[in-house]
C-alpha cells in the first residue's frame, strides 16, 4: 500500500516540473523579443508610420498646388522646402547607427511635432537635439529621406521604415 504514496508523490514533481515549463514558455510569448506584446507595439508604430507618410505626402501635394497657384508649374517640392514651411527640422547626425551599420557625418530630415495638424498619434517627435545630434540621442523620430519615405525611431533606439542617404 505505501508504494502508492511514492507513485503519487512522482506525479505531483512532474506535473509541477511540466506546469513551470509551460509557465516560461508562455511568459516568453508574451514578453519576449518577438511576443505577442512586441508584435502589438510593431503593428502601432507601424500604422503610425503609415498615417505619417500620408501626412507627408499631404504636405508636399499643398505644396506644389502653391507652386502652380505662384505660376511655376514645374517645380516640384523638396524635403528642404518642408524644412523652409517648419513642417520637417534639418539635424546634422555626427554618428547614424541603422541597419546593423554606422554612417558619419549624415543629414537627417525630422517631422517638427505639432506641425501636421492631422497627424495624430501617441508617437511624436520626441527628443531629437534640434541641430547636431547622435542617432543614440533620438527617441521617438519620425522621418523623412529625400524620396519622401519614411521612418521612425523608437525609444529603444529600433529602426521601423528605411533611412536612406545618398
Amino acid at each position: 500500500m505505501k508504494k502508492s504514496n511514492g507513485v503519487t508523490m512522482i506525479v505531483l514533481i512532474i506535473s509541477i516540473a511540466v506546469l513551470l515549463i509551460l509557465a516560461v514558455v508562455l511568459i516568453n510569448a508574451f514578453t519576449g523579443e518577438e511576443g505577442i506584446l512586441q508584435q502589438a507595439e510593431d503593428a502601432a508604430v507601424i500604422q503610425s508610420l503609415s498615417e505619417f507618410e500620408k501626412a507627408i505626402r499631404e504636405e508636399v501635394m499643398v505644396l506644389e498646388q502653391k507652386y502652380i497657384r505662384q505660376g511655376d508649374y514645374s517645380k516640384e517640392a523638396t524635403v528642404e522646402d518642408l524644412v523652409k514651411e517648419g513642417i520637417l527640422r534639418k539635424v546634422e547626425v555626427s554618428t547614424v547607427v541603422a541597419n546593423g551599420g554606422t554612417l558619419h557625418d549624415k543629414t537627417m530630415y525630422i517631422f517638427a511635432k505639432g506641425k501636421i495638424k492631422d497627424f495624430k498619434t501617441k508617437y511624436g517627435a520626441g527628443t531629437v537635439p534640434t541641430t547636431q545630434a547622435n542617432t543614440n540621442d533620438f527617441k521617438d523620430a519620425f522621418g523623412v529621406n529625400s524620396d519622401f519615405s519614411v521612418y521612425y525611431y523608437s525609444q529603444k533606439n529600433k529602426l521601423y521604415g528605411e533611412l536612406k542617404f545618398e
